[in-house]
């Protein structure tokens, strides 16, 4: 049976986070999904993390690449995914165990293409505060394309949305590029 939901992690020298990120997403409440870890030529020991993890769960899938950038590794990642919706996290990231029976929630709800959710910044173990309201906001196309261009009720970040996986049917990250999440010409 397919997975509802792709979850998609590029690694790359993150030996020291990897474990915290990868148990976080297990840990999640909601159950349907499979776990894409792409190891991005890490020099480090995530290769041997990724394959752990691979032993441990059957949701966990792990592809080893030569190293081409974020935006490869998630597109690597887009082009094995089984689900229905496609969600990313970074491999320095953790998520809370609710966050995407939340997001599917809220994006099968709605019939949305996307899903968004706020997000708390952490530097050197101290939660930095964010205000961000939990009221849900439903916004159609134009109106939702205007707040990512403000970037502050919906920001132009990869990995706090949870998205319809046709979207990535004919579009991917472009490779080689910093701040892959913007689109430029």
């Amino acid at each position: 049976m397919k997975p509802e939901i792709s979850i998609i992690v590029p690694i790359y020298n993150v030996e020291l986070y990897l474990r915290k990120c990868v148990d976080s997403i297990l840990a999640q409440t909601f159950r349907s999904f499979e776990l894409i870890l792409v190891n991005d030529g890490s020099p480090d020991k995530c290769g041997e993390i990724c394959e752990y993890y691979k032993e441990l769960d059957p949701r966990v899938i792990v592809i080893h690449k030569q190293n081409g950038g974020l935006s490869d590794a998630r597109n690597y990642g887009i082009d094995v995914a089984q689900g229905r919706y496609i969600g990313f996290v970074d491999s320095d990231d953790w998520i809370e165990p609710d966050m995407y029976e939340a997001l599917h929630g809220l994006i099968t709800a709605h019939n949305a293409d996307i899903a968004v959710c706020g997000h708390c910044e952490v530097q050197d173990e101290v939660k930095l505060e964010k205000s961000f309201t939990h009221q849900v906001r439903v916004y159609d196309n134009a109106h939702a394309f205007d707040k990512l261009l403000e970037d502050t009720e919906i920001q132009n970040l990869a990995w706090d949305k949870l998205y319809k996986a046709e979207l990535f049917s004919q579009v991917r990250y472009p490779v080689g590029r910093y701040f892959e999440d913007i689109y430029h010409l």
